[in-house]
């Protein structure tokens, strides 16, 4: 046999060795796939958890905003709020206040009750009835002070009764209106 060719023995290990080699190699790059795709899945993890860390930081700005925003209005709604540490109090206020508007419209209170006031949380609703006689113009132009007021006060309920033809055009109404004041040790 020639030098340089290796005998049959040599050349089977030669073939093992080689297949050994590729095995090796087919191992090899099998594990650094999976590395490799181990990294692809975190790097987009990483990737979407940044992204949403991003959004909550460029949106901050426009929480900030907005809670300041929201600080203003209720600091406003606030300035509104039926004064005195009692609901008793608050229940005067709101009926100097009402007076004040119905005066206004030339309306005569005929009555006038507070009512028990209402757990809101931090606040207290403090309804009070009154009772009066008014035209439908008067009523309306009333309603639309009450929704205007500095002090802060809705309809709670209305009960209006026509006084028929012993009076065309006079109501008799029951109005139930209804402060807000902040609770007692509430801030």
């Amino acid at each position: 046999m020639p030098g340089n060719m290796p005998s049959g023995i040599g050349r089977t290990r030669a073939a093992l060795y080689m297949l050994a080699a590729a095995a090796l190699s087919f191992l090899a790059a099998g594990s650094v796939y999976e590395h490799y795709s181990g990294m692809k899945e975190e790097t987009a993890l990483r990737s979407g958890e940044l992204l949403a860390w991003s959004d909550l930081v460029d949106r901050a700005h426009g929480i900030e905003e907005l809670l300041a925003e929201k600080k203003e209005e209720l600091q406003r709604l606030e300035e509104g709020l039926l004064v005195g540490r009692t609901p008793s109090l608050g229940a005067a206020h709101l009926q100097s206040a009402f007076r004040e508007h119905s005066s206004r419209r030339g309306i005569r209170i005929g009555s006038e009750r507070a009512l028990g006031a209402v757990d809101m949380g931090r606040y207290a609703g403090i309804p009070v009835e009154f009772r009066f006689r008014a035209g439908i113009s008067e009523l309306k132009e009333l309603l639309s002070d009450i929704d205007d007021s500095k002090v802060a006060m809705g309809v709670r309920s209305i009960r209006i009764r026509s006084r028929g033809e012993r009076a065309p055009g006079v109501l008799d109404v029951s109005l139930v209106v209804e402060g807000i004041m902040r609770k007692a040790g509430s801030g």
